[in-house]
């Protein structure tokens, strides 16, 4: 499961208009720093970061489902008003 550790609607404010993407500099292998575009879904994140190990496998993801799933949806959308304190 991907587990966002920077919000996607936090993301948002730095979609491009024209294709929704987003700027991310990625360092190669050999030290190049490459920019590459992403939509908001395919950055900020990895995978299991939040999930618990040795316990039964629908338990696994229990802090992502109850915790910072139903924070993060009451935060709601950039441009909400429910987070000014970005502006």
């Amino acid at each position: 499961m991907r587990h966002h550790f920077v919000s996607q609607f936090y993301l948002s404010r730095w979609e491009e208009p024209q294709d929704g993407r987003i700027p991310t500099f990625l360092r190669k292998t050999d030290g190049q720093i490459d920019l590459v575009r992403f939509a908001k879904q395919s950055t900020g994140y990895e995978h299991d970061l939040y999930a618990f190990t040795n316990v039964d496998q629908d338990d696994k993801h229990v802090l992502e489902h109850e915790f910072f799933t139903p924070s993060l949806n009451c935060a709601g959308p950039p441009n909400s008003g429910a987070n000014n304190w970005l502006s």
